[in-house]
């Protein structure tokens, strides 16, 4: 397979070649090396086969070449921030493999590097362990979400909302949907009330899942030519009799 090839070390107090290393211990390395590669290529959009290969076993503590995908951004999506212990811009299936297999490594005492611009850097381990994922605050709540009607109805009756902060897929029940379509909602904007199960992340909160319709609002989208046209209304009776020279003087001091 062609790809880039990156030159890891596996090093330990116990080692000094491949040949120091039980095969079961080898297994369980490439085993967890291969499971962050995945975690974090679906997570980038690929899907399997995995785009990674092992093509060398050198000496040096335990060197390993493994080829990847060049496609895949592994210097600045991966390795960086593990080099940097920036674990929130790792994926949360990524950052869960990178910190099953550094607990394992800790466990034998072992740090896992990579050679990089010349430098050899730990990713984690031993001298550099993964901390364990934060569970995600989880909260159940009432929200209000305004926007754009883009499916109605399904064998499991939904109203899907295009919102600015992205889409939602909505639990309703078949009347309210019926009430909808009757009304011609489909691509019309609308508001609703749901209850929604949200998680705290790094970027602030996710709706989980799919929210349950309460109630449709009586809500009617501005029209932005009537808005802003009583906008110049209200501005004009707050400055009626005011000298715009005078004005500016005043706030240029």
């Amino acid at each position: 397979m062609e790809g880039k090839v990156y030159r890891l070390y596996l090093e330990g107090r116990d080692l000094q070649g491949p040949e120091d290393l039980p095969l079961k211990d080898l297994a369980v390395l490439l085993d967890g090396l291969g499971g962050l590669l995945e975690a974090f290529a679906l997570e980038h959009g690929y899907d399997e086969p995995l785009p990674a290969s092992l093509v060398g076993v050198r000496k040096g503590s335990v060197a390993l070449e493994v080829s990847v995908s060049a496609a895949l951004p592994l210097e600045e999506g991966l390795f960086l921030p593990l080099e940097e212990g920036q674990y929130h811009r790792l994926g949360p299936k990524t950052r869960e493999k990178a910190y099953i297999l550094s607990k394992e490594l800790v466990k034998e005492d072992r740090t896992l590097k990579l050679e990089r611009g010349g430098k050899v850097k730990p990713l984690l381990g031993a001298a550099h362990p993964v901390p364990a994922p934060t569970p995600p605050l989880v909260l159940e709540d009432v929200l209000t979400l305004y926007g754009e009607v883009i499916r109605l109805g399904g064998v499991e009756p939904k109203v899907d909302l295009r919102t600015p902060r992205g889409e939602y897929h909505i639990r309703a029940r078949r009347e309210d949907v019926k009430r909808l379509e009757e009304e011609n909602a489909l691509y019309r904007e609308i508001g609703v009330r749901v209850r929604a199960r949200i998680a705290r992340e790094e970027e602030g909160w996710k709706v989980l899942g799919h929210p349950e319709l309460l109630e449709v609002l009586p809500y009617r989208p501005g029209d932005p030519r009537e808005a802003f046209m009583g906008l110049a209304r209200l501005v004009e009776k707050s400055l009626r009799g005011v000298d715009p020279e005078e004005h500016v003087r005043r706030l240029r001091g």
